[in-house]
């Protein structure tokens, strides 16, 4: 059995909106993994280094490592 016009532009406008969806839970993924990672990274540098060159850590000093791992990974 065909659509109706309005059937198929309802089914058509489902589909966009979870293609959406999944584009908007996929950046939050990459976003979350690139913030585990700088994480991990200040982590171990800050480990490294004397006690006396060792600062401590903050979240924004995270999230900007994270923007710069996301601009080189998705640039």
């Amino acid at each position: 059995m065909a659509l109706t016009e309005d059937q198929q532009a309802q089914m058509d406008m489902q589909q966009a909106a979870q293609i959406t969806t999944q584009a908007v839970e996929g950046a939050k993924h990459r976003k979350m993994e690139a913030i585990r990672i700088a994480q991990s990274l200040l982590v171990e540098n800050r480990r490294l280094k004397t006690a006396s060159d060792a600062v401590d850590l903050s979240a924004s000093a995270v999230t900007a490592m994270a923007a710069e791992i996301l601009t080189y990974v998705e640039g």
